[in-house]
């Protein structure tokens, strides 16, 4: 088969890439995507993502190597395998970062990557439920809302993260961002708004793209230094698409370097080990793999305000029947109403550390829905080392394009992380003594875990795991380590 644009990887990135050329109506574009359509029902309600993210069928099932910073464990990674990616499964907030990140970004050589240049193209994608402001837009294929607070248990939160003096931020859309607050979700009218959904669905019914599910991409094509197709196992059968303009990777973070290393492009000496011939000795391919280190504090509560009551069979059942017949209660809400960016320390001349909140206990992820679900009342923060300078790499396993890659994000590795988390963890502390949570007869679930630096130290070694924001295996910039550009152009330094 040819076709003018073949794009690799249906997920978050690749749905927007497919339908936006699609526009073309000369231009005939495939899309090759390994998971299944979008039609498990439990997708588009934004109260199931407990479930999305953990569902076998969803997702692809990867482990990191053992991290010796957390005391040899592996940690789960939740990555979407189904049309829409992990847009199809996430938490659903809305996030777009700081002004200085992106100034970082134009620093390290990503012209035309600075906050003011990317604005009005978050504006364009955007339909804001509060209408278009200097932040949002409200034209856009993507639906997002406010957050609610639904539970009393919000309430309490940011009374008590108020008390101990973080500020409040009445739109963390902003970009200068710091401050705690209520979310954007990725939500409309009771429904996840995947890319899927955004871009692909109303895109499907156009003759000139061709959506291909259980198409598992195995090799690039490479003729005269220029990708030309891609060789992928469609139901298991082999088959081959060519492109006479462009072949774009929008695998990920994984995915992408792991087909580029696949198709001979990435660190020699590494593809030779796997008796692999390079044909373009790129070492940045699969390094400086980063991820969100996250730590979460666990509370008890007394009161009866929190998303613990929705579990018993009475409220469950009306709570069932309020989204079904009205898109509307519990289950038509994203995972974390609350949160926000915050300083760890004084000493941070900037917002280093985001805050997820959730109004459940919840367990361990990535141990199934029963050692996820509470038996209690109580509540979970999240809390996000926002910059880490700890990198680490993906790899092949083999030469087997059905294998899964060798995910190492060497979290802890720079001495710099472990102190920014631990002034992070300091910070909230004094949240266990605040008069809101009293009120509520909030106890921490471990007592002992932060008396001190040390304890603190014990206890995220032991705990603290992956938030799934990985980034940074094919990098953006001009530097030698970045000239690979990022997927969406990565041919281009091969012509």
């Amino acid at each position: 088969m040819e076709f003018d644009y073949v794009v690799v990887g249906g997920g978050t990135a690749g749905c927007v890439v497919a339908a936006r050329l699609s526009e073309q109506s000369e231009a005939r574009v495939l899309l090759l995507e390994a998971g299944g359509h979008d039609r498990h029902p439990l997708i588009h309600v934004p109260g199931a993502s407990a479930y999305t993210a953990m569902a076998s069928a969803l997702n692809w099932p990867r482990m990191t190597e053992p991290q010796p910073a957390l005391n040899g464990r592996a940690l789960y990674l939740a990555q979407g395998k189904v049309i829409g990616g992990s847009s199809t499964i996430n938490g659903m907030v809305y996030t777009r970062g700081a002004r200085g990140d992106y100034a970082e970004w134009v620093e390290a050589g990503a012209a035309g990557w600075g906050y003011d240049d990317v604005l009005p193209y978050f504006r364009k994608a955007e339909n804001y439920s509060l209408g278009a402001n200097d932040w949002h837009g409200a034209n856009g294929p993507l639906q997002v809302q406010r957050g609610r607070p639904g539970l009393g248990i919000v309430d309490v939160l940011l009374d008590a993260l108020c008390e101990i003096g973080l500020p409040v931020s009445r739109d963390l859309a902003d970009p200068d961002n710091e401050g705690v607050g209520i979310y954007d979700w990725m939500v409309g009218k009771g429904r996840r708004s995947s890319t899927a959904r955004a871009y692909l669905h109303p895109a499907r019914a156009r003759p000139n793209l061709t959506v291909e599910t259980g198409a598992h991409a195995t090799r690039l094509i490479i003729e005269r230094c220029r990708a030309t197709g891609v060789d992928y196992l469609r139901d298991g059968r082999p088959a081959r698409a060519t492109a006479a303009r462009e072949v774009i990777l929008c695998g990920g973070a994984l995915a992408s370097p792991q087909l580029l290393m696949l198709s001979g492009i990435g660190p020699a000496g590494h593809l030779q080990a796997m008796d692999i011939a390079p044909l373009h000795d790129l070492p940045a391919v699969g390094a400086n793999l980063r991820n969100h280190l996250s730590y979460q504090i666990d509370y008890r509560c007394t009161a009866p305000i929190t998303a613990f009551q929705l579990l018993h069979a009475g409220r469950g059942a009306a709570e069932l029947f309020r989204y079904a017949f009205g898109r509307d209660g519990f289950l038509a809400d994203g995972a974390s109403p609350l949160g926000g960016f915050f300083r760890s320390s004084k000493r941070a001349d900037r917002a280093d550390t985001q805050l997820f909140t959730v109004p459940l206990l919840l367990g361990g992820l990535g141990k199934g829905m029963r050692a996820l679900l509470p038996r209690e009342h109580g509540f979970s923060l999240f809390v996000n080392q926002g910059m880490p300078h700890s990198s680490g790499a993906v790899r092949l396993r083999s030469a087997n394009p059905l294998a899964a890659p060798l995910i190492d994000p060497g979290y802890l590795s720079d001495p710099r992380d472990l102190p920014v988390l631990i002034d992070a963890v300091e910070t909230l502390e004094p949240l266990a003594r605040a008069e809101a949570f009293r009120r509520i007869g909030t106890k921490p679930v471990r007592p002992d875990a932060h008396n001190d630096r040390d304890s603190i130290e014990r206890s995220i070694r032991a705990r603290a795991g992956n938030h799934f924001h990985l980034a940074g295996t094919c990098r953006i910039g001009a530097d030698a380590r970045a000239y690979m550009a990022s997927p969406g152009f990565a041919w281009r330094t091969l012509r």
